[in-house]
């Protein structure tokens, strides 16, 4: 029971997360969005499409405070969709997406959550030092590397694959 009642949070946000979603889709807001993106000038090659698409997963996790999973439930669609249309590989739109949202968003120390989480876990402990969010988010190497890497990826297309017919 406490397992299913400490999850109970989770499940009413991804819940209205979809429904949210579902408001946005029946408004054609998606569509607007994917068309402006398409429109772009850095729609025109595939690498300026990954840019676009990099820039806004980023700031979108940023946006919700760090929270990885609104951010991926809602710019899915987007991704999917502008990338078929860049004929991006399905792997590469998915590495993206998570990359993205695991990366510089999570240690950003004005805007995390997890950040602030782990800032309040430290403190009322006389066995550890209180740690400030700075301190959390300097110490924070992984996040930083992965956006440093997923960048050069984009920039050089490195592990960039093409959608072939059929999915292949």
């Amino acid at each position: 029971f406490s397992g299913e009642n400490g999850m109970l949070g989770v499940v009413i946000l991804i819940i209205s997360l979809y429904v949210i979603i579902g408001v946005l889709e029946y408004a054609c807001a998606f569509q607007t969005v994917i068309d402006a993106m398409l429109g772009s000038n850095l729609a025109k090659s595939p690498q300026g499409g990954e840019i676009m698409l990099a820039a806004s997963m980023t700031l979108l996790t940023s946006i919700m405070g760090g929270a990885q999973d609104p951010a991926i439930l809602t710019m899915g669609p987007i991704y999917n969709r502008v990338g078929q249309e860049l004929n991006l590989h399905p792997y590469r739109r998915a590495n993206l997406l998570d990359g993205f949202s695991n990366s510089l968003p999570v240690s950003i120390p004005f805007l995390s959550c997890y950040i602030f989480l782990t800032s309040q876990l430290t403190t009322g402990y006389d066995f550890v030092a209180p740690l400030s969010v700075m301190e959390i988010a300097t110490g924070m190497i992984y996040p930083i590397c992965l956006f440093v890497i997923l960048i050069a990826s984009i920039l050089t297309g490195w592990g960039r694959t093409f959608e072939g017919p059929n999915g292949e």
